[in-house]
């Protein structure tokens, strides 16, 4: 495997990293959005007040705010090990092909081992 075979999966999975971090980008809005989302006052009417319906919209908001940004902080979290995983896979796979290197010199990839044959599982 050369190295630019390397560098080109580390960069597909960094691709999905940066998917992750528009879906980052976007919930994080979410939380914002709904704390701005006040209702006016006696939208429920009197007896709506008297029964309690704003405290309940009010905690349910503030309950749906908290679990949004729980929600981000997930996401950052898998953005974080997608990235973490593409940064050790290509330090991995270019330290083995550096010690392979040194211990047979002289062998060059020749596009007849298996993989250049039949590609990488996600090249398909």
């Amino acid at each position: 495997m050369t190295t630019n075979d390397v560098k080109y999966r580390a960069g597909t999975i960094r691709k999905s990293g940066d998917t992750v971090n528009d879906a980052v980008n976007s919930w994080s809005n979410a939380p914002l959005i709904l704390d701005g989302a006040t209702l006016p006052v006696n939208c429920f009417g009197k007896i709506g007040e008297e029964l309690g319906l704003r405290d309940q919209y009010e905690q349910t908001r503030a309950r749906t705010i908290a679990e949004l940004n729980d929600g981000t902080n997930a996401l950052i979290q898998n953005r974080e090990a997608i990235y973490t995983a593409a940064d050790r896979y290509e330090g991995s796979e270019v330290k083995v092909k550096t010690k392979v290197d040194h211990l047979r010199p002289g062998i060059v990839n020749d596009g007849q081992d298996y993989e250049s044959k039949y590609g990488w599982a996600r090249d398909t």
